[in-house]
């Protein structure tokens, strides 16, 4: 598995990323963390409102009210920005103070469930000296949206996706 090191902001150290070839992770289905194979990311990316241009969907949705203002403000800062750890994202989202966590952690989880942001690594800063690292999932997985655009993609997404991936529980696990 490749690792790439990249520096985050100025005085927050290192951090480590890698990318796997195998595996898609994220807060995906119902909004829990989840393991994707990168076979069948597509078939859940064509399943999201995703449809056109990543740097300007997210307007349309948050117009239509299904992207909340919080949302918004984290995603543009990640645009904007590039990957970004926890700590350094909540401030420049300025979402520092206790009483925007639950905010914040909803605009991540529902960033994360329509496959605009995923955690890319894991960064040694913060009080725990372990925070997640954030990037744009177009960004990070350039070919996902163009994979999720083909017709063969489009057509079948739910019948690729197995039940059991949609519904643990009736799966057992």
């Amino acid at each position: 598995m490749p690792m790439t090191t990249l520096a985050t902001s100025p005085g927050a150290g290192r951090t480590s990323c890698s990318r796997s070839d195998a595996q898609y992770y994220a807060k995906v289905l119902r909004r829990r963390a989840t393991m994707i194979s990168l076979a069948v990311a597509p078939h859940f990316y064509a399943l999201s409102e995703n449809y056109g241009e990543p740097e300007h969907d997210y307007l349309e949705q948050y117009k239509a009210g299904s992207l909340s203002h919080e949302a918004k403000t984290v995603y543009e800062v990640l645009l904007q920005s590039g990957p970004l750890d926890t700590p350094e994202l909540r401030r420049q989202a300025r979402m520092t103070a206790r009483s925007s966590d639950t905010a914040f952690n909803r605009a991540i989880e529902s960033l994360q469930a329509d496959f605009k942001v995923l955690p890319v690594g894991v960064a040694e800063v913060g009080r725990w000296k372990y925070a997640f690292l954030y990037e744009c999932v177009h960004r990070w997985y350039p070919d996902l949206p163009q994979s999720a655009r083909d017709p063969a993609v489009g057509g079948q997404s739910l019948a690729a996706v197995p039940v059991s991936a949609l519904d643990r529980r009736r799966a057992g696990t």
